[in-house]
């Protein structure tokens, strides 16, 4: 088996997954990471919490998207439990990761002083690799 192949697509916890909202102006796809949208919570109007994919390494992350979802469509966010994520690059085994600047939605080796998502329990050896995480978000700042 090849280090990017996994027996299991995600490891669903109960109750660990919320509906959003996608309000950024572009779609959302399954594993990238996203932060909550400020100018867009929760409201009478609005259901689901906004939510756009991070982009920067300073930014908060909230979840991991479990499906895809088109601009101003609804879907799901994994908040707890191990998820799989985009890798932005190459990272080893037991890293801890956070948002990349570099690509929206994925994830890079963590930056001190910076946010992060969780720990990586698999190797990503390349731009776009698959990589299991154990979500644990830590603001850090």
């Amino acid at each position: 088996m090849a280090a990017t192949d996994f027996l299991w697509t995600r490891f669903p916890i109960s109750g660990a997954d919320v509906p959003v909202k996608n309000t950024s102006g572009a779609a959302i796809s399954a594993n990238q990471l996203v932060k909550l949208d400020s100018a867009n919570p929760a409201s009478a109007t609005q259901s689901a919490p906004g939510v756009v994919l991070t982009s920067a390494v300073a930014d908060f992350p909230f979840g991991v998207a479990v499906e895809n979802i088109p601009i101003g469509g609804q879907g799901r966010v994994q908040l707890e439990g191990i998820a799989v994520c985009i890798a932005a690059g190459a990272i080893a085994a037991a890293a801890i990761v956070g948002p990349s600047a570099a690509t929206p939605g994925d994830v890079t080796t963590y930056t001190a002083a910076n946010p992060s998502l969780g720990q990586g329990m698999t190797v990503a050896a390349a731009l776009a690799d698959p990589i299991l995480v154990r979500l644990a978000p830590s603001k850090n700042a």
